[in-house]
């Protein structure tokens, strides 16, 4: 199996002198689940930068598979789900899912079709012709969801990806992150407080000063 990203004594400090966390040792490969839980203000968020590549531990090294020099491909096959939603508020449900995919080069009616499936799968299809500044924050958490699982990545990073939703919302968001067949299933990161998610991935981690400390 091909290792997507390794960490290895990566390492963290706050300001010049404090070292938040040190010692994180973790391996992704191909089709991984992993969960990372720990009390607000470890740097959970901040090993969630490290793994995608948008920003270099200030210990340890992170090593992707794809090499430094062709960054933009390395980055182009990581999806990011972030706590805010960050989608594009006056472009429609559907154009906001079908956007990376567009963007990567995959033909419209391609990209449309994923999207339109994949949202589908997250109960979010009634609201696919709607503008994204009309939804919900909730609802809005759920397009930033569909869009990184169309854009069919190599893995993806999720930052409280269910943190803005009902019980019931954030098991069917957990079905579509971790449920698809192996073949063609991303690796899944997620960095949750909520132990339900923690506990359907196949790896959960806890974030301490010192290191991962597997569950």
């Amino acid at each position: 199996m091909t290792d997507l990203v390794s960490c290895i004594d990566v390492g963290h400090r706050f300001g010049s002198r404090r070292e938040l966390f040190g010692g994180v040792d973790l391996t992704i490969g191909r089709h991984d689940s992993v969960a990372i839980t720990g009390p607000s203000g470890v740097g959970k968020s901040t090993l969630l930068s490290f793994i995608g590549g948008i920003a270099s531990p200030d210990l340890g090294v992170v090593r992707h598979s794809q090499p430094a020099r062709k960054g933009e491909e390395r980055l182009s096959s990581i999806a990011w789900v972030l706590q805010t939603g960050n989608v594009l508020g006056n472009r429609s449900v559907l154009s906001n899912i079908a956007l990376p995919a567009v963007l990567a080069g995959q033909a419209r009616g391609v990209a449309a079709s994923r999207a339109e499936a994949v949202a589908s799968q997250l109960g979010i299809d009634s609201l696919l012709n709607n503008r994204a500044r009309t939804l919900s924050g909730g609802e809005l958490q759920r397009v930033s969801i569909a869009r990184s699982l169309a854009s069919s990545p190599d893995l993806i990073l999720a930052d409280e990806p269910t943190g803005q939703l009902d019980t019931t919302t954030s098991e069917t968001v957990v079905e579509a992150l971790l449920g698809a067949s192996s073949p063609h299933r991303p690796a899944v990161v997620v960095v949750t407080h909520d132990l339900r998610v923690a506990q359907a991935c196949e790896r959960h981690y806890e974030l301490t000063s010192t290191g991962l400390q597997q569950w």
